[in-house]
C-alpha cells in the first residue's frame, strides 16, 4: 500500500509541473564506442565506461521534444570529456 501511495504522489507532482506550465526535463543514455560510432544506449545502461571500451554518457536536463537520435547527431562532432560520465544538455553545443 505504501508504493502506491508514493506513485499516487509521484503522478499528483508531475500533474502540478505540467499544469503550472514547467517542461518536463528527460534524461537521455547516449553510447559513444571507441571506433567513433555514436548510438542512443539502453535504458538500463549505467553511466560510464563499458567491458567492450564504449562510454556511455548520461545527459541530464533535456527539453521536451528532444529525442535519442537529435542527441546522437549533436554528439557525433562534440569532443566529449573522458573524465566524467554525466552531462548537462546546456553543456553541448545544442543546448546553448
Amino acid at each position: 500500500m505504501t508504493r502506491l501511495f508514493e506513485l499516487a504522489k509521484f503522478a499528483l507532482g508531475v500533474g502540478q509541473l505540467l499544469m503550472h506550465g514547467e517542461a518536463f526535463m528527460a534524461s537521455i543514455k547516449i553510447k559513444i564506442a571507441r571506433e567513433g560510432l555514436v548510438a542512443a544506449a539502453h535504458r538500463n545502461a549505467s553511466p560510464g565506461l563499458t567491458s567492450g571500451g564504449s562510454i556511455v554518457y548520461q545527459i541530464n536536463n533535456v527539453p521536451d521534444g528532444v529525442n535519442a537520435d537529435q542527441l546522437v547527431s549533436v554528439l557525433k562532432g562534440y569532443d566529449a570529456p573522458k573524465d566524467r560520465f554525466e552531462l548537462q544538455y546546456s553543456e553541448l553545443p545544442a543546448g546553448q
